[in-house]
């Protein structure tokens, strides 16, 4: 059995226009959607997806695009739609900007700890070649250049904490 939740003139099961959508508060299509009304969740979503965009340009997700940001904003904003409990006394698009927001910048934090496990791979496949150098500095140019950029990735792992692994 289907359930009927009447939020103004409109029933969820029903399904309305999305002018209908326009004339009731955030706070009801929240509702709507988060009982299974698919018209509700895609009027949501399309209505703060500039605010997704928006809080997108101010991050950079490392081997990614800006849709690839934008996309986990998405589903920040999805989350924020289930999860909303309009009984705690946030306005949805507070509630929202943080939910989108918490996604995104785990979608940072994961790709940037991606880049330090490729510096620690990379700095201990030059260390043997480091050690090589330190015994025969005949090709002198190479071996500086090699030691900027151990020293280089050596510095950039002690600024995010990881040590690797000699």
């Amino acid at each position: 059995m289907q359930k009927q939740i009447v939020l103004g003139e409109c029933e969820v099961s029903m399904g309305c226009s999305m002018r209908a959508y326009e004339q009731q508060t955030i706070e009801e299509v929240v509702a709507s959607a988060k009982h299974g009304n698919d018209e509700a969740m895609e009027y949501v979503l399309a209505k703060y997806k500039g605010l997704v965009r928006g809080l997108s340009r101010t991050l950079f997700l490392l081997d990614g695009d800006e849709d690839d940001l934008i996309q986990e904003g998405m589903i920040g904003l999805y989350k924020a739609v289930v999860s909303y409990d309009e009984c705690r006394g946030a306005a949805f698009e507070t509630f929202a900007s943080h939910c989108i927001n918490r996604q995104m910048y785990s979608a940072v934090k994961k790709s940037n700890r991606k880049k330090t496990g490729l510096l620690i791979l990379i700095f201990q496949s030059i260390q043997p070649v480091i050690a090589i150098m330190n015994r025969d500095r005949t090709a002198s140019s190479c071996w500086i250049v090699c030691r900027q950029v151990c020293i280089k990735i050596q510095r950039t792992l002690l600024l995010t904490e990881k040590k690797p692994v000699i």
